[in-house]
């Protein structure tokens, strides 16, 4: 429980940075920086959590949107309620394209 706390905390801070005045460029870099912990930036694939990585655009807006529409206790659901649509939108063209920084 504790760390569903912490990491309901780190989300909601990354979402009021991405609403403040800053570039959405950084703010996108500071949440796919959440998202590599658990989707690696290799090309292995688990049988748990998929590789994201040069996931087609479509697909991968897709899936957020399923996610956040859904009401399941799982992570994923959790995490993308905190998202804005523009979010998932910016995650998909980071993920699509696979820059790395």
């Amino acid at each position: 429980m504790k760390n569903f706390r912490l990491l309901l905390s780190v989300f909601f801070i990354i979402y009021m940075f991405s609403k403040s005045s800053y570039s959405s460029d950084i703010s996108i870099k500071m949440i796919t920086n959440n998202c590599n912990g658990c989707h690696v930036l290799n090309d292995v694939n688990n049988k748990v959590i998929p590789n994201i990585h040069n996931l087609d655009k479509d697909m991968f807006i897709k899936k957020m949107l399923e996610y956040k529409k859904s009401n399941s206790n799982s992570v994923m659901s959790r995490l993308s309620k905190v998202l804005s649509n523009d979010d998932i939108s910016n995650l998909a063209k980071f993920y699509s394209t696979n820059e790395e920084e």
